[in-house]
């Protein structure tokens, strides 16, 4: 039988997706969150990451609107024109506190040059402020709210087949070309169907060779002033038996034996990292990584975390104050207990990092008094002590609920921002620009040669903080 040479079928096109992270961050090592993306959607479309935020230099700092305005031209020009050279029909840019307003800017040149081009937002400052940015900047066509692997693979199938959104993580702008499926409830991923990409990274271009890894998505703790419920959603914990082939995978395929774990606390479920850290030890891998972790570790599971290569970890009770752990924070832990955490992280041979908080609602100068002491007592066993001017987290239970904290008002810091600061019932002690000052001060006395944390890395030509100096540092241990 002669074919129809009429009939012959053609491939459908895959779309092309750009993948974008932009400037300015102090990214230790790539973004997690954009390569599961990448993962998860390379299988049926042409996916870049583009990396701007190395390129730029990888330093933390913002560009104001007006120093932006006069110096984004000239400085984001080749990266506009690599985008578009890659001819992509979907552009995704992952949102940050620090990044987005670099975003944003680039987002519309993209929109003003090309637009056809459907232009997508996510990361965790939009799963924030989502519906500000939706109203103000009519260039972003789609916006996904928390996790985004399972979204943005609904959105690529919408977009081909051009049918309705079933998908309530999704928010849509263009509703003339694609409709959103009314009342449905936000949909949470599997834990994680794949593991992320970093192919599009030159890791020889980040300070520490280091990639991230994961093994709990979602925090099990319930603190007050923390947003982050908003970004993950419900907790939940990977398999320790997967984590570890993960890591073996990006030892072999990236060439990597650095590590930082994204979870919110890497204790938070015990039983499983005392699992992961023995597959580790069992397997013999000569890695070393870092962590952040909730005040309270066992001596058994630091002897594990320590042998299995953990050389870094973010320990911070927030405050010296026991009242204000049990009645504002609900942080649940005991400072002495903290204290002595600190001490024999320390002392087993983990470099520690200690943050407190400046100015909380009701703090009293006695309750500044305490953490400040209990500052000076855990100085000689961390390697840097930050102190933080205290705001309202946007989302927060604090915020949600603020007269319950004996406040008056909230006062957002900038239109888009995550961050309030507060007027108290009681008047507080300190409005936010003396709690920032404080926050210098006291920083200067305890960390004397490093730059101040919140100074900004891309107007400064001398010092500039820098986590990678700190995993450095730790991992020749």
């Amino acid at each position: 039988m002669t074919p129809n040479n009429n009939q012959t079928s053609k491939t459908p096109k895959q779309p092309r997706v750009a993948l974008v992270f932009t400037p300015f961050w102090d990214a230790p090592c790539p973004p997690i969150g954009i390569s599961y993306i990448k993962a998860a959607i390379k299988d049926f479309s042409e996916c870049k990451v583009f990396d701007m935020n190395i390129r730029h230099g990888g330093k933390k700092g913002s560009l104001n609107p007006e120093k932006l305005a006069k110096e984004a031209p000239d400085m984001f020009r080749k990266d506009i024109e690599d985008i578009l050279a890659f001819n992509p029909d979907i552009v995704g840019f992952s949102l940050f506190h620090l990044n987005y307003q670099t975003a944003l800017y680039i987002m519309k040149m993209i929109k003003t040059l090309r637009p056809e081009i459907y232009t997508v937002i996510g990361g965790p400052h939009t799963s924030y402020v989502y519906e500000d940015l939706m109203k103000t900047f009519k260039f972003i066509d789609f916006c996904i709210v928390r996790e985004g692997e399972d979204a943005f693979r609904t959105l690529i199938e919408s977009i081909k087949s051009g049918h309705s959104i079933a998908h309530a993580n999704i928010i849509s702008q263009r509703k003339s070309i694609i409709d959103i499926l009314v009342g449905s409830k936000p949909r949470q991923n599997q834990l994680v169907s794949v593991y992320p990409d970093f192919d599009d990274f030159n890791l020889d271009t980040y300070p520490v060779k280091m990639l991230p890894v994961m093994l709990t998505k979602g925090c099990s703790r319930d603190c007050n002033f923390c947003g982050l419920p908003n970004v993950f959603g419900g907790y939940r914990c990977r398999s320790p038996e997967d984590v570890l082939q993960e890591i073996k995978r990006d030892i072999k395929t990236y060439n990597v034996t650095n590590f930082m774990f994204t979870d919110a606390l890497i204790n938070s479920n015990i039983t499983a990292i005392e699992e992961l850290c023995d597959l580790i030890i069992k397997e013999g891998l000569d890695i070393k990584y870092a962590g952040e972790a909730f005040p309270d570790i066992s001596a058994k599971l630091l002897y594990k975390l320590h042998k299995s290569g953990c050389r870094f970890l973010w320990i911070s009770p927030e405050t010296g104050s026991q009242r204000l752990m049990n009645e504002v924070f609900n942080k649940k832990v005991n400072i002495d207990r903290a204290r002595e955490t600190i001490i024999n992280t320390s002392n087993i041979g983990i470099n520690v990092s200690t943050w407190l908080m400046i100015g909380a609602p009701s703090e009293t100068e006695d309750d500044l008094n305490q953490t400040i002491e209990f500052a000076r007592s855990i100085k000689p066993y961390c390697v840097e002590l930050v102190f933080i001017p205290f705001y309202i987290f946007i989302k927060s239970k604090m915020f949600r609920e603020y007269k319950r904290f004996n406040i008056k008002e909230l006062i957002r810091l900038g239109p888009f921002d995550i961050f309030y600061d507060y007027i108290s019932e009681s008047g507080g002690i300190y409005p936010f620009q003396k709690r920032v000052q404080l926050a210098e001060q006291l920083w200067n006395e305890f960390n004397r040669d490093q730059a101040f944390i919140f100074a900004d890395g891309h107007n400064q030509d001398n010092k500039i903080y820098s986590y990678s100096t700190l995993f450095s540092d730790a991992f020749k241990k």
